[in-house]
């Protein structure tokens, strides 16, 4: 099981931003990906904004892999109670399991966005 951080997520200037080194990584290999040039930029933004902590799989000996459940996904909600944070999802499969294994986790849902960019010199006008 997790121990809880020595210090909380607050800073003079408010709240903080972070996000685990994983989901990092997996953020910037799709935008890398299929990001256009100005989703590249923005992304780069972003994470410069970040404050990037290892993760933390606290989960995993609480919500079995399969189905729904990731590893990615264990250890970025793992991180975020780690933190004591909350985590913004669009990933509502991976909440259900967990509760269905007797886990909560605390969320803010979000809808979830395609790059696009890439895509709309060839898109087909409505």
């Amino acid at each position: 099981m997790c121990t809880t951080p020595p210090s909380l997520l607050f800073s003079a200037k408010g709240l903080e931003l972070i996000a685990c080194q994983e989901a990092v990584n997996h953020f910037l290999e799709i935008v890398d990906t299929i990001g256009g040039k100005s989703e590249k930029a923005r992304a780069k933004e972003l994470v410069s904004r970040l404050n990037v902590v290892p993760g933390e799989d606290c989960f995993k000996d609480k919500v079995r892999l399969g189905g729904r459940v990731r590893e990615l996904s264990r250890i970025i909600f793992g991180t975020g109670h780690y933190h004591r944070a909350l985590t913004i999802t669009s990933n509502g499969g991976f909440v259900r399991s967990a509760e269905h294994q007797g886990v909560k986790v605390a969320v803010l849902y979000h809808k979830p966005r395609a790059l696009t960019e890439a895509k709309e010199p060839t898109a087909t006008p409505l």
